[in-house]
């Protein structure tokens, strides 16, 4: 997000609670309009300017549309290719060595990696 769509956003909000306050003169919900702005402002900065943000709505995103398109290949210890699969999956990783994913067949995967190599590459949208 650019500065000057920071700024008109701000100028908006200004412009919001001179006019809550113009009709309902109470303090409290002129701050509550400026501190519920500045949260919106904070998390749309959040997630679209900082990497973790980024990562974040990718995620989100995926969960959401059932996976991002991605082409896994698993090698052997000697670099022969084992198997390849090529569809939109979400994968699963965790420190006792495998990797999970559930192809577009909905068939469960699990590689252990202590003994193959697995690439896993994002394709372009």
């Amino acid at each position: 997000m650019s500065l000057i769509t920071i700024f008109i956003i701000l100028i908006t909000i200004i412009i919001a609670s001179i006019i809550i306050w113009k009709f309902h003169h109470k303090l409290n919900v002129v701050m509550g309009t400026i501190v519920i702005a500045i949260i919106i402002i904070a998390s749309v900065f959040y997630l679209t300017s900082t990497e973790g943000g980024k990562r974040l709505v990718k995620d989100l995103t995926s969960n959401v549309s059932g996976g991002i398109p991605r082409h896994v290949k698993v090698y052997d210890i000697n670099g022969k290719l084992i198997e390849e699969y090529k569809c939109a999956f979400d994968v699963e990783t965790t420190n006792n060595n495998y990797i999970l994913f559930d192809d577009e067949n909905r068939l469960r995967h699990i590689i252990y990696f202590t003994t193959a190599t697995v690439i896993i590459d994002e394709l372009g949208q």
